[in-house]
């Protein structure tokens, strides 16, 4: 469940203590709440290492996992013993779900000096498996800052989705889903940092946005275009509902929601 404290800002939000009482019984149940059994994956930071200084304004990320499948083709479906993805952290906010053991964190309106970057695996529901947790600490003294992106007011934001049309039928191991966005900078390199007006990005949920952790129960993924090919592996044939939401650097959606849907009839 830390990934929900990650979500809010650790610090920063105080819940009731019924709703914390709430979900600590929802993620010991359900068919999304099983834990990977077997052997416990293991997380190796092969960079940063410890203590590095970074002059550049990106870090390279290279992880040595084992015993963790990575296959992001079952984000946001249910749970398969032992297969996931990882979770990139910087400074305890979650930036991304990654499924590979090597990328890279852009430090865009990342304030010089140290910083910790974690890696921990997750399940298909984004549920982090706590105890593989590792953490890397260096110090970021940038040799040419960028310049930090600023707040936009592009008023009312709204997305719509192109493709496939509603009633259509998807088959294969992907479809593209294509939409279009205005009034909305979407921007990668702020995943995981404060709040900029007019500025985030998206995520692609399947069936429903509700639920604990912001929705990303069923979250397929977040990014930055305006397509994106949906993985059918997890998902069973019939009816389906597929939801682009957008949301802020921290991913929380909007209030009220800005998203859009489609129902789609998946065919295997």
């Amino acid at each position: 469940m830390r990934v929900f404290w990650r979500l809010l800002g650790i610090g920063r939000v105080v819940l009731p203590l019924i709703v914390i009482v709430v979900l600590s019984l929802w993620a010991g149940g359900g068919s999304h709440g099983v834990r990977a059994q077997g052997v416990e994956p293991q997380i190796t930071i092969v960079s940063p290492k410890d203590g590095e200084v970074v002059t550049a304004n990106a870090v390279p990320v290279i992880l040595q996992i084992r015993n963790w499948t990575l296959d992001c083709a079952l984000s946001g479906t249910p749970n398969k013993a032992g297969t996931g993805h990882w979770h990139l952290v910087l400074d305890k906010g979650l930036v991304n779900m990654i499924c590979d053991p090597v990328s890279t964190l852009v430090l865009q309106n990342v304030k010089p000096g140290k910083h910790i970057l974690a890696a921990v695996p997750a399940q298909n529901d984004h549920e982090e498996l706590e105890k593989a947790e590792v953490m890397a600490t260096f110090d970021y003294q940038p040799a040419r800052p960028r310049p930090p992106v600023t707040g936009l007011n592009l008023g009312k934001p709204s997305v719509s989705i192109l493709s496939p049309k509603n009633g259509a039928t998807v088959s294969g191991q992907t479809f593209s889903l294509v939409f279009d966005v205005r009034n909305f900078r979407l921007s990668c390199d702020l995943l995981g940092r404060p709040k900029v007006d007019g500025t985030g990005h998206w995520h692609v949920n399947v069936d429903t946005t509700q639920g604990p952790m912001m929705g990303m129960l069923t979250m397929l993924a977040m990014g930055c275009s305006n397509t994106f090919e949906v993985p059918l592996a997890g998902i069973k044939p019939g009816t389906h509902k597929f939801f682009v939401l957008l949301v802020d650097n921290l991913h929380a959606p909007f209030s009220p929601a800005v998203e859009a849907a489609v129902t789609v009839n998946v065919k295997k």
